[in-house]
C-alpha cells in the first residue's frame, strides 16, 4: 500500500508545486522500505524521488545512488520487467551522478539499451519510455527521443505535458511544420494542474497562435 500510494503521487508531481506530493513520497517509501527492506522496487522508487533534478531541497543524490543501488542488488528477486526497469534506473541515476562525459555517456547508453530490452517485453510501459525518452535526450539521440515520446503521448492523448513535449522535440530537430502541427491543439488539452505546474509552458503554448500568425503576416488572427 505504502508503494502503490507513493509511486501515484509521484506520478502527479511536477515542478514547484508537486514537491510536497515528493516529500511525501519519500515518507510512504522510507515506511515500505523499512517494512520490507529487501523490497526492490521501493528503494529503486525511492532513488527515483531523491534525484535532485525532481525533489530539488528534498533530494540527495548520494543517498539516491544508495538505494539504486540496493535495488540492483535485489533484482534477481523481481520479475522480469521489474529487473530490467530496475537495470535501466540504477545506469540512468549513476549516468547522472557519474563526473566525467565518457563515463556518463556510458551509463546512459545502457540505461538506453535496458530500457528498448523492458520495451520489446512491455511496449505500453509509460515509466519506461519516459525515461527511455529522457535518455535518448542525455546521449543525443533526438529522432529516437521524438519516437519514443509520440509512442508516450498516444498513450496519454489528453496531456498537454505529453503533447507539449512532442512538440519542443521534434522542434529541436529542426522539423517546425510538424512541431506547429503538434503545439496548436495542446491549448485545448491545458488542466488546472498543468497551469499551477508550469504556467510559463502553459502561457507560451496559448500563446502559439498568435505568434505563428504573426510571423506569417496574418495580423488579423494575431
Amino acid at each position: 500500500q505504502f508503494y502503490s500510494e507513493a509511486s501515484s503521487l509521484l506520478s502527479q508531481a511536477r515542478g514547484e508545486p508537486g514537491l510536497p506530493r515528493i516529500q511525501a513520497a519519500q515518507q510512504l517509501l522510507r515506511a515500505a522500505i523499512s517494512a520490507d527492506p529487501d523490497f526492490a522496487s521501493a528503494h529503486i522508487l525511492l532513488a527515483f524521488a531523491l534525484q535532485p533534478a525532481r525533489a530539488q531541497k528534498y533530494g540527495s543524490l548520494p543517498e539516491a545512488v544508495k538505494h539504486a543501488d540496493r535495488a540492483f542488488a535485489l533484482v534477481d528477486r523481481t520479475t522480469e520487467v521489474e529487473r530490467l526497469f530496475i537495470t535501466g534506473r540504477y545506469y540512468k541515476l549513476h549516468g547522472a551522478a557519474a563526473t566525467g562525459p565518457a563515463e556518463k555517456a556510458q551509463f546512459f547508453q545502457r540505461a538506453a539499451e535496458v530500457y528498448e530490452g523492458l520495451l520489446r517485453l512491455q511496449p505500453d510501459h509509460s515509466w519506461a519510455l519516459d525515461r527511455l525518452a529522457e535518455t535518448y535526450g542525455s546521449i543525443n539521440r533526438p529522432t529516437d527521443q521524438v519516437r519514443v515520446l509520440v509512442q508516450l503521448a498516444g498513450l496519454r492523448p489528453q496531456s498537454f505535458v505529453a503533447q507539449a513535449r512532442v512538440a519542443n522535440a521534434v522542434g529541436a530537430t529542426g522539423d517546425f511544420l510538424s512541431a506547429r502541427r503538434v503545439i496548436k491543439g495542446a491549448p485545448t488539452l491545458v488542466t488546472l494542474d498543468d497551469i499551477e505546474a508550469d504556467p510559463i509552458a502553459v502561457s507560451w503554448a496559448r500563446l502559439f497562435p498568435a505568434h505563428d500568425a504573426w510571423l506569417e503576416n496574418d495580423v488579423t488572427l494575431a
